[in-house]
């Protein structure tokens, strides 16, 4: 089993695609999280002082202010999978084989979650931006 997690560890890691997915997934992570603050404290009824993490962050979020049932449950999707990336990437590479197919699973998947977590950063920056004005 350790063979098949190195093997695919190290199709993924000299993957030029892959490792550049990632890395926008971590700057769309850091964007979605500045957007969940600023947004929350535009709102008034909490102020964020502190650097919660990601998830602590949505806590507050669903805890304080109305967001709707729909929103929650992205969000907490988009957290999940980033945690997975970010956390868990590595002790979860058992069960893929390196190839291609699986390869390119990873590269779409990461792709994906930047993408919607640039697409929630818009409206909230979008909503805070109406809160200040």
């Amino acid at each position: 089993m350790h063979d098949m997690e190195q093997s695919f560890y190290e199709g993924l890691y000299e993957s030029a695609e892959f490792t550049k997915a990632l890395g926008r997934m971590v700057l769309s992570s850091a964007k979605f999280e500045y957007s969940l603050k600023e947004y929350m404290d535009s709102q008034g009824k909490i102020t964020v002082s502190e650097k919660p993490p990601l998830g602590r962050l949505l806590k507050l979020l669903v805890k304080n202010h109305t967001i709707d049932q729909t929103s929650s449950e992205q969000f907490w999707f988009l957290v999940h999978q980033r945690n997975c990336f970010v956390h868990k990437l590595y002790g979860n590479l058992a069960e893929y084989p390196k190839n291609e197919f699986e390869l390119n699973r990873f590269i779409n998947r990461v792709n994906s979650v930047s993408d919607e977590m640039e697409f929630f950063s818009a409206i909230l920056i979008e909503n805070t931006k109406k809160a200040n004005a």
